[in-house]
C-alpha cells in the first residue's frame, strides 16, 4: 500500500487538488461573499432608517380628517369673504366718488 502511494503520489495530490477545486467553485455559486453580505446589511439598516422618519398610516389619517375639517370652515367663511368683498367695492367706489 505504502508503494502505491509513493508511486501515485503526484497524481493523488493531483485529484484531491482538483475535488477541493470543485467543492470551493460549487460553495462559491451557492453561498454569498461576506463583503456582499455586508453591504446589504448597510442597505438595509439605511432603508430601516428612512421608513422609520415615515408617518404612520395612524398619521395620515389623522391628517386627512383635519384636512377635511379645514375645508369644512373653508367653505363656512367663503360666503362672509363675499360679503367683505362687496363692501370694500362700495367704500372704495364711494371713496372715488368723493375724490372726484
Amino acid at each position: 500500500m505504502l508503494d502505491v502511494v509513493k508511486t501515485f503520489w503526484p497524481l493523488i495530490a493531483a485529484a484531491v487538488s482538483l475535488l477541493s477545486l470543485v467543492i470551493q467553485t460549487l460553495l462559491v455559486k451557492t453561498y454569498a461573499k461576506r463583503e456582499d453580505v455586508i453591504l446589504l446589511q448597510n442597505r438595509m439598516t439605511s432603508a430601516e432608517q428612512k421608513i422609520s422618519g415615515l408617518p404612520s398610516e395612524g398619521d395620515l389619517h389623522k391628517l386627512q380628517l383635519e384636512i377635511s375639517e379645514l375645508r369644512g370652515e373653508l367653505r363656512e367663511v367663503r360666503p362672509e369673504l363675499a360679503q367683505l368683498r362687496r363692501l370694500s367695492d362700495l367704500l372704495l367706489e364711494n371713496e372715488l366718488k368723493e375724490k372726484s
